[in-house]
């Protein structure tokens, strides 16, 4: 960790965006944890404070990007296993694994459809339905 000033904003922002509590926060800050709470409502800091949560945020995305690659060269390698035991869960394994993102995948088209106000019969359809009678 760098060096900090006492009260020092950055410190503030950095530790209140990893979700540190807000006595420890102040402690480390040097100050009151009333203090604080008065800083934490300053609009630059809060600001600050979302600019970093969305910037660890982006981080934690990407080391998980990476340790993904990493599981699916395992996983690669466990299909080749001498064990056909170990081939056999590692297979159940992805197959179930793919069929959870299906899903989710599905599930979230589905919801972003509903969002909009989209129907799987859709409203087009009865609208001509309607025009038809009319």
């Amino acid at each position: 960790m760098k060096d900090y000033q006492l009260g020092s904003t950055d410190l503030i922002v950095s530790l209140t965006a990893a979700g540190r509590p807000q006595a420890e926060v102040a402690d480390a800050a040097g100050i009151s944890v009333r203090t604080l709470r008065r800083r934490l409502q300053e609009p630059q800091i809060v600001v600050a404070v979302s600019a970093a949560v969305v910037q660890l945020e982006k981080e934690a995305v990407g080391r998980l990007g990476q340790l993904r690659r990493r599981a699916f060269d395992q996983l690669e390698t466990l299909l080749l296993h001498e064990d056909p035991a170990v081939v056999l869960r590692t297979c159940r394994l992805v197959l179930d694994a793919g069929l959870a993102l299906s899903r989710a995948g599905f599930d979230g088209v589905h919801q972003a459809t509903e969002d909009q106000g989209w129907q799987h019969h859709g409203s087009t359809r009865r609208s001509f339905g309607s025009e038809r009678s009319g």
